[in-house]
C-alpha cells in the first residue's frame, strides 16, 4: 500500500468516526419495544398526528432500528423508535415479564416467571391481566 493509499485510508476512517460520533451526539436513546406492544405511531412526520398501532416485528440484524406496526384497520408500516412512542393508557408490566410475555408464544401461552412462580395461562397480550395478577402477587 502506498503511503498516498494509507493517508486516503486514515482520512477516511477519521471521517466515519467523525460521522459516528456527530450521529451519536444527537441520538435519543429510547426503551426498546415488545412485540405486541400497544404504541402510537406517527405515519406523516409532518403532521403531529398519532394513530393507534400494535408492534408486529422488532428489530432485527438486518434491519436494526425498523419496528414493523400494524393499526386497527389492518395495515402495516415500518418506522424507526422515533416515530413509535408506547401507549400510557396501557399500565406498564415489569420488564422482565414483558420478555417472557414476548416469548409466550413459543411456549404455548404458558408463562413461567422467575424463582419457580408460575403464572395462570396467561396470553401474550393481556397485559391487564398480567399486571393485576402481579400486583396481587406482590401483595
Amino acid at each position: 500500500m502506498t503511503q498516498q493509499q494509507k493517508q486516503a485510508k486514515k482520512k477516511m476512517e477519521k471521517e466515519k468516526k467523525d460521522i459516528t460520533e456527530a450521529y451519536n451526539r444527537r441520538a435519543k436513546q429510547y426503551r426498546e419495544l415488545s412485540l405486541h406492544e400497544p404504541v402510537y405511531v406517527q405515519l406523516d412526520p409532518s403532521h403531529a398526528q398519532w394513530q393507534q398501532a400494535t408492534i408486529t416485528r422488532t428489530p432485527n440484524e438486518e434491519q436494526p432500528r425498523s419496528y414493523e406496526v400494524q393499526l386497527p384497520s389492518g395495515a402495516t408500516y415500518s418506522r424507526s423508535r422515533k416515530f413509535i412512542r408506547p401507549d400510557q393508557s396501557k399500565p406498564l408490566v415489569p420488564s422482565k415479564m414483558l420478555h417472557l410475555l414476548s416469548q409466550g408464544d413459543q411456549r404455548d401461552h404458558d408463562v413461567l416467571l422467575t424463582d419457580s412462580i408460575t403464572a395462570d395461562l396467561v396470553a401474550p397480550i393481556d397485559y391487564m391481566a398480567v399486571y393485576i395478577s402481579w400486583t396481587l402477587f406482590l401483595l
